[in-house]
């Protein structure tokens, strides 16, 4: 062939090559239903569905295993079938039919005539349990043997001293498996780094990942030893109750670009023998056993085996209502399929009516965990979507907030399987998750991404004054080259504005004031000791481009001050008989022995631009009467889609009691945007009551407990979980507090240092008579 028509064949393939690659994956219609009715089912199943079987299943590990099924069901009949394989082992009683027909229901199915001594078993929930024994959520599968859940752990462990791994990166490296049950039990690898005068380096110990998989799984964690640091730690532990065991414990450093494995102690657990008292591992383990196992090994003759036996009781009712013996209800799973299935079920001595077969029920217990993947990354298509059919169960069924926010959940769905699908690795779909809580439109609305590295962040702090994104202050002394009040064009070269309006997609936010809250961070966040290019303009009108080096994460932030404004120390008699109080950072302890001269002041300013420092006492201070908080509604379900909710449980608002000595003179409360939550329930109580002058801006519009949850693949996210209401019933969410005086800040106040909220709180003081 002549070389000129090769090399043009050639260029012609390649191209179709690469035409063919840059094609986006887009999942067909059919698949796309068939996500979305298994979506669907599975969340009716797993949170109101009562049978003990679907107890026994890792629900994680299903939703992989589901979609994975479900996917190529090419019309109706044969989605039916699917999902009738998949979810009949675990809900015996459930029936799919074609969307109108007419279904007659046996309910000598789950009825038997006979029902002396029988025990009706349905759920309840209370917001929902997500896992967080220290949460106020409940959620409840009434009238079984449950296990009671906590937040106990045992442990194993090793002890190195850094020696020459400091500064470099290191990594552990074991096969786990486990055998645990419920939200609340779980293994987990551990590794941390101990830093000078007890402070922490690295820590990782898989919370956002929990080993629940009941296979000899390989897992690893990698991180990075400080320059100063005095020890690494690392170990393996079970947190709650079941069983987990370990072998093949490695640790490596890296060595010009590879993994060099570092000697520990007794790594392959061969050197005790089963009985031993005393192993070669430390461990921590109060109620806990830990034993050389022969029974389970990954390799070699031996593991070890972390133990704790469950702690069983009657589950009792949460709440009052419960639905009808045997209750059925019908939801349509598409516009094709419907599903019925019961809400409650009679039990015997053997469990829930009627049983299934264990074979039945072993044969999806093995399917799902030999076809699911180990250990979850969200690289995998299907954990992908598995993760968009969990986030968007536990809103759908439980979201408190979308007769406020309007946003069309059932329209959302279809979207983001489609994103999900898509081929994109962990880090991209991380964003996808983002944005869809950011649908939510709630300011606790956020996922954390465990591999996210990518919070680090120069030494400035930016505001919003006149509508302009301006440098507000500037932390590092470093930083020469910028001043307060320079407005930013552009950041990497992107208008200030496209960046805004492209990173918004990611902030779940309420209200405006909160989403420049978030934005506050997201604008400049990257990884450490990367550079950050800022375009800007002087006070004299000149434009100049600098970059500079993100040296801070976030937590160093905040302790250097992360106020957009320079505040006065915690308490300060800021004028002649006028007190500053810090409410973001005095402690009540502090507070109390000031108290005496606060009280006595002729006005004090109690500061509220942030987050309390659990110091809300101080409004005992200023009543007579016993004063309350706001509403925390917490809605008691038994039905799904949020659909014939049961009556709202607001046993949690505070009851605070007048204190001694009352504070006398005037009172200001400074607020702006960046006051959520345990902020707004604070000035909530000084703005129904009428304690104290409001100034500053509106706050961030959110409140109520947040009730976290992890997604496999190391994702957790976080969500508001009750509804809060003002003293007056009037929806607080989306709206906030809103000041009694309202106060602009100026890029000219800026320049100059100037705290314009602060200044107009004196103003009112000494202009009170």
């Amino acid at each position: 062939m002549n070389r000129r028509i090769c090399v043009a064949v050639l260029f012609i393939i390649n191209c179709f090559i690469s035409a063919c690659h840059a094609q986006p994956v887009v999942p067909t219609e059919r698949s796309i239903k068939n996500f979305e009715a298994f979506t669907k089912l599975y969340g009716y199943i797993k949170y109101f569905h009562p049978s003990d079987e679907a107890q026994l299943i890792d629900w994680d590990r299903f939703a992989v295993y589901g979609m994975k099924k479900v996917e190529q069901s090419e019309n109706s009949a044969q989605l039916q079938k699917n999902l009738l394989e998949l979810f009949l082992p675990i809900a015996p009683s459930l029936k799919i039919y074609a969307k109108g027909d007419l279904i007659d229901f046996d309910v000598s199915d789950v009825s038997p005539k006979d029902t002396a001594g029988l025990r009706k078993v349905y759920w309840q929930h209370n917001g929902v349990y997500l896992g967080n024994v220290n949460n106020v959520y409940q959620s409840a599968r009434v009238n079984t043997v449950s296990e009671k859940p906590d937040n106990s752990f045992g442990s194993i462990s090793q002890v190195l001293s850094p020696g020459d791994l400091k500064g470099k990166k290191i990594k552990i490296k074991a096969f786990v498996k486990a055998e645990v049950i419920g939200v609340s039990n779980s293994g987990h690898l551990w590794l941390r780094v101990d830093l000078p005068n007890n402070k922490m380096g690295f820590f990782d110990n898989m919370d956002s990942r929990p080993i629940k998989a009941n296979t000899w799984t390989e897992y690893e964690i990698s991180g990075e030893v400080a320059p100063d640091a005095e020890r690494i730690v690392f170990g393996c532990f079970l947190s709650g109750r079941g069983k987990v065991w370990v072998d093949e414990f490695r640790l490596f450093s890296e060595e010009n670009g590879d993994w060099k494995e570092v000697s520990i102690k007794d790594p392959d657990f061969e050197k005790n023998k089963p009985g031993d008292k005393q192993l070669v591992w430390g461990s921590s383990y109060e109620n806990y056993t830990m034993e050389i196992s022969e029974a389970e090994k990954y390799k070699g003759s031996r593991s070890l085996l972390i133990s704790r036996s469950p702690e069983v009781k009657m589950q009792e009712k949460i709440f009052d209502r419960e639905p009808g013996i045997c209750e059925w209800i019908s939801k349509d799973l598409s516009s094709e399929l419907t599903c019925s299935f019961p809400v409650s079920l009679y039990a015997d001595e053997n469990g829930t009516l009627p049983h299934s077969s264990k074979t039945k029920l072993d044969e999806p217990i093995q399917n799902i965990n030999s076809n699911s993947g180990s250990p979850l990354s969200a690289n995998d298509k299907y954990l992908r979507l598995a993760d968009i059919c969990i986030a968007w169960n536990i809103f759908q069924h439980f979201y408190p907030y979308f007769d406020i926010v309007k946003t069309d959940w059932l329209a959302v769905l279809p979207d983001y399987l489609a994103k999900a699908y898509k081929d994109m690795d962990e880090y991209e779909f991380h964003n996808v998750l983002r944005e869809l809580v950011a649908q939510l439109k709630d300011g606790h609305g956020g996922v954390y991404f465990d591999k996210d590295n990518k919070y680090s962040y120069p030494g400035i702090i930016l505001d919003e004054a006149e509508g302009k994104i301006v440098i507000a202050r500037i932390l590092d002394s470093n930083i020469t080259e910028i001043a307060p009040g320079d407005e930013i064009y552009e950041i990497d070269n992107v208008p200030i504005e496209e960046k805004i309006e492209s990173l918004s997609r990611f902030i779940s936010y309420a209200t405006p004031q909160w989403k420049f809250s978030r934005l506050n961070f997201e604008l400049l966040r990257g990884s450490k000791d990367s550079e950050v290019e800022l375009t800007i303009e002087r006070s004299d009108g000149s434009t100049k481009k600098v970059s500079l080096k993100r040296r801070s994460d976030a937590l160093g932030q905040t302790s250097r001050d992360w106020y957009a404004e320079k505040r006065p120390r915690d308490i300060e008699d800021i004028k002649d008989g006028i007190i500053y109080v810090n409410l973001d950072k005095a402690s009540i302890g502090l507070i109390d022995s000031n108290m005496t001269k606060i009280a006595e002041a002729k006005g004090v300013v109690f500061d509220l631009r942030g987050y309390p420092n659990s110091n809300h006492d101080i409004l005992r201070h200023l009543t007579d009467t016993p004063i309350r908080s706001a509403y925390f509604h917490i809605t008691d379900v038994i039905y799904p889609d949020r659909n014939n909710s049961a009556e709202i449980d607001t046993s949690s608002r505070w009851l605070m009691e007048p204190l001694l000595p009352r504070i006398k003179g005037k009172v200001i409360f400074l607020v702006n945007g960046n006051a959520i939550s345990y902020a707004e329930s604070v000035i909530g109580i000084v703005e129904a009551y009428k304690l104290g002058t409001i100034i500053g801006q509106p706050t961030a519009g959110t409140n109520g407990n947040v009730n976290p949850f992890n997604l496999p693949g190391g994702y957790n996210v976080t969500w508001t979980g009750m509804n809060v209401v003002k003293h007056d019933g009037s929806p607080h969410h989306g709206i906030g507090i809103i000041p009694d005086i309202l106060v602009n800040r100026t890029v000219k106040g800026i320049r100059e240092g100037r705290d314009e909220y602060l200044e107009k709180a004196i103003e009112v003081i000494e202009s009170a008579k």
